[in-house]
């Protein structure tokens, strides 16, 4: 269930701790995908000068996104957020939506910005049901929810305005006219900010991409190995697989209150040690985790001379 916690799994007799790690894993990841899924609901985005917004609009929307939310706190091995980016951009990718489309959907990886989404400080009115009081030049219009009247520039391009419920309006200002004949007047400026029917689409098709990891997680997005159904039986890993899982774990837990873990990534880096040696991205790590308190850090750093 969404926004459920998800306690850490316990050793079971008979089972590693590496086989602990790749349960908790399925079951954080798994999570994590249905967070996916209910973010990428079109009911939560508008579409505003050519690009589309994240914006949850309702107090329902907003106290299920907070509970996932705290419930991603219990992660314990989910927890690099490179990684996490990393599972939701293949899984964009790989629901076949184009280029065009995804990059539209997902902002790209930063360290300084902590959201996927693409979002937007705009000032937006929601209008449950409305009526058209005046059609002008252009396609703009009039409109009214039974209160304040309001001034909408190139109205209908979104799917939903034959049906007079759920116009999404992005506040532009205020605008002087001639409403009916009368003197000018100002009102309230705003775009029509709804989605139309190929932006619907596409949210779809990556809220179900989501829904479909869920359903099946695949090898493709596997971090660690699913454990055998009879450990005992299993096939001993080669030296060369045991250092690509470790390395793998080291990458999904590597983060800023775990310096020790971002010594062990910057190790592998170094030393080619379960990927591709990479002494740049090593040293970048082995910086971090001093910075962060790793003593073994701060010593490999000062008998390399590397500052």
């Amino acid at each position: 269930m969404l926004g459920a916690s998800l306690p850490g799994t316990s050793s079971a007799q008979g089972s590693s701790p590496a086989t602990d790690v790749a349960a908790q894993l399925l079951k954080e990841k798994t999570h994590f995908l249905e967070c996916l899924a209910f973010v990428y609901d079109p009911s939560m985005w508008l579409s505003y000068e050519g690009s589309l917004y994240f914006a949850p609009r309702t107090e329902d929307q907003i106290q299920r996104l907070e509970e996932m939310k705290e419930a991603r706190k219990n992660y314990s091995v989910l927890t690099n957020r490179l990684a996490r980016y990393e599972l939701t951009a293949r899984t964009v990718a790989g629901s076949g939506i184009e280029e065009k489309w995804r990059t539209r959907l997902l902002l790209p990886y930063s360290n300084t910005n902590l959201n996927l989404t693409p979002t937007r400080e705009l000032t937006v009115r929601y209008l449950p049901r409305y009526r058209v009081v005046q059609t002008l030049p252009g396609g703009d219009v009039m409109l009214s929810d039974g209160g304040d009247k309001c001034f909408v520039m190139g109205f209908g391009r979104a799917a939903d305005d034959a049906y007079h419920t759920n116009a999404v309006l992005v506040r532009e200002g205020t605008k002087s006219f001639k409403y009916s004949g009368q003197e000018y007047v100002q009102t309230e400026a705003f775009t029509d900010a709804g989605l139309s029917h190929e932006e619907i689409a596409v949210l779809r098709r990556a809220a179900n991409a989501f829904l479909a990891g869920v359903a099946s997680p695949g090898v493709s997005l596997a971090v660690l190995p699913r454990a055998p159904t009879n450990p005992a039986a299993a096939t001993p890993q080669s030296p060369a697989s045991a250092a690509a899982d470790e390395f793998l774990m080291h990458k999904m837990r590597a983060r800023d209150d775990s310096p020790y873990l971002q010594f062990l990534l910057a190790n592998d880096y170094l030393q080619g040690l379960g990927t591709a040696k990479d002494e740049k991205l090593g040293l970048e790590w082995m910086r971090r985790a001093a910075a962060n308190g790793s003593g073994d850090a701060k010593a490999y750093l000062d008998k390399a001379k590397v500052k």
